[in-house]
């Protein structure tokens, strides 16, 4: 996503390797993603501090668990980022009720999230400002055989790859679920589309949207 962004965009990009934690085992990162939000906060407060960062200009973007701490990065700085867009937040050990410890819309000025696994490796259920579920959110055309999901999981950070590379590809519906959406009873006339992800995402939308994606690259059928 780095060179992505990088290849079209005059932009400054970090980068948070947080591996020596991560790759412990799965309990001990979901447990660490609180101090490791607050690591990066204490971060951006010295931008702000040394440079003048205006917060508002700032943008986190994670994946499973980055997502999470994206959030609570966020949160430590009050819920004045400009954007967050979690891709495929992680679902185990998070639960709907406890907006303490993971992305919710409090933590920036505007949340984006996209479901690609939700149930298994994801979170099944909305939790931004506006929460896109390509395929339904659980799993994606493709993906062969995926038992452990790593492939539909993956998936949230692809999609958000190509989106930077051709903006409004990505078009999707404002509906209810994705059985609605699929007989075509929540129709654009009525339902404004909204572009997923891209470089300047839609701050306007608000709601649950859906959209169907192609099995290989290309993924966007718009």
């Amino acid at each position: 996503m780095r060179e992505t962004v990088l290849s079209k965009h005059d932009i400054n990009v970090f980068v948070v390797d947080w591996a020596t934690i991560a790759l412990r085992n799965y309990i001990s990162a979901r447990y660490s993603v609180v101090e490791v939000g607050e690591h990066i906060a204490d971060f951006i407060k010295s931008l702000v501090s040394t440079y003048r960062l205006d917060l508002s200009r700032v943008y986190f973007v994670g994946h499973s668990l980055g997502a999470h701490i994206s959030g609570n990065a966020g949160a430590a700085l009050g819920g004045k980022v400009g954007n967050i867009v979690g891709l495929d937040p992680a679902g185990p050990l998070f639960s709907v009720d406890n907006i303490d410890d993971r992305l919710d819309p409090t933590d920036a000025l505007f949340v984006q999230a996209i479901h690609t696994n939700g149930g298994l490796l994801g979170f099944r259920q909305s939790l931004g400002h506006a929460d896109y579920f390509p395929n339904g959110g659980s799993s994606q055309p493709g993906c062969i055989l995926d038992i452990a999901g790593t492939c539909a999981h993956a998936r949230s950070y692809i999609y958000y790859a190509e989106s930077i590379l051709s903006e409004n590809n990505f078009k999707a519906t404002l509906c209810s679920s994705y059985l609605l959406y699929k007989l075509n009873w929540c129709g654009s006339n009525t339902n404004p589309l909204s572009q997923m992800a891209g470089y300047s995402i839609d701050t306007r939308a608000s709601g649950d949207y859906y959209l169907d994606t192609n099995s290989n690259p290309p993924y966007a059928k718009n």
